[in-house]
């Protein structure tokens, strides 16, 4: 019916009403535009007018990863390291690696992703130290600027991932954000801060500590990282 739908009208816009994620890969496939609107509620109609008539410029980011296929399931944005390396490529399959031999292991849709009516660029990210005891904060300066012609809200994100830990811990880990508004043109200097609760582990023995060594931090949404740099906390 999607399909058939589209065809008749290219300008078509899919209204998802929806409590979980579900496979879009046939919809995206034909839809030119899709609106999740998980359970909106009895004002839910009235949102989705205001954002498809341009009313309001969406700026929501997924809150879970939206699978290809129903056999990549469960797809999660903080999966753990594997024993075999991740492959170059998401859609083809070289062998010994931890990846599906029929589909890739990405999602569809990714947590944090999310699209707006105008366009955000993230063209800096600094750090305001290398190094961090436990008592200590590190602030992340991030430069974001609206490249669009609409002004509009952007949800700045954080995550953080300990290279060397004595527990398997996962390849990102979503710890801070920011919402900041823009205008057309517009440039702002969010500042995000870790501290070392953020960075603490649970080991074997339900003791909840951190470990000093490497750790990385990036910005962007899961997967799909702006920046990256690395810091170390101390002893």
């Amino acid at each position: 019916l999607v399909r058939r739908v589209c065809e008749a009208n290219p300008n078509t816009a899919v209204l998802l009403f929806n409590g979980r994620p579900i496979v879009l890969t046939g919809i995206a496939d034909v839809a030119p535009a899709m609106l999740e609107m998980f359970f909106p509620g009895t004002e839910g109609g009235r949102a989705a007018a205001n954002l498809l008539f341009g009313r309001v410029n969406p700026s929501g980011k997924l809150s879970m990863s939206f699978p290809k296929h129903v056999g990549q399931i469960p797809v999660y944005y903080n999966r753990t390291m594997t024993g075999r390396p991740k492959r170059q490529g998401d859609d083809v399959f070289e062998g010994y690696t931890s990846s599906y031999m029929d589909c890739g292991i990405l999602p569809l849709y990714f947590f944090g992703e999310g699209l707006s009516y105008t366009k955000f660029v993230y063209e800096e990210m600094a750090l305001d130290r290398r190094e961090m005891g436990e008592s200590d904060t590190l602030t992340v300066s991030v430069t974001v600027r609206n490249a669009g012609e609409r002004a509009g809200k952007e949800v700045v994100q954080l995550y953080l991932h300990d290279l060397v830990a004595s527990t398997a811990k996962p390849v990102q880990e979503f710890k801070a954000f920011k919402k900041i508004y823009l205008e057309p043109g517009e440039t702002k200097t969010v500042e995000l801060e870790i501290n070392e609760p953020m960075l603490k582990l649970w080991t074997p023995k339900g003791e909840f500590i951190s470990e000093p060594g490497e750790f990385t931090v990036s910005v962007g949404y899961a997967d799909h990282f702006q920046f990256t740099e690395k810091f170390e906390l101390t002893n």
